[in-house]
């Protein structure tokens, strides 16, 4: 019974270190710290955040959430291997 609840925390603490990275990156943004549209480290924070909560829901077998979150991951690689080419119309897109 202890291996399982050590297992239950390991796996809400990466849960919540996901979490923590996504509301990091959007707080970043919204205080305008980060630019997402200039600057990668938006994008790679919320990467960082969603393969956590991957992680996390492919252990858990949370189906719906699982799903939100790859579709999620899916939509944000091209975005950021975008953000990352030196493009000078990517790189003059404002807020």
């Amino acid at each position: 019974m202890e291996g399982e609840t050590q297992m239950i925390f390991q796996l809400q603490i990466l849960a919540w270190l996901g979490f923590v990275f996504l509301i990091i990156s959007y707080f970043l943004a919204f205080i305008k710290k980060i630019r997402p549209k200039k600057f990668p480290v938006y994008h790679l924070l919320n990467l960082l955040g969603l393969i956590l909560l991957l992680i996390y829901f492919i252990l858990t077998l949370e189906w719906i959430f699982l799903i939100l979150v790859l579709i999620w991951i899916i939509i944000l690689i091209p975005i950021l291997i975008k953000s990352m080419k030196p493009n000078k119309e990517y790189k003059d897109w404002t807020y």
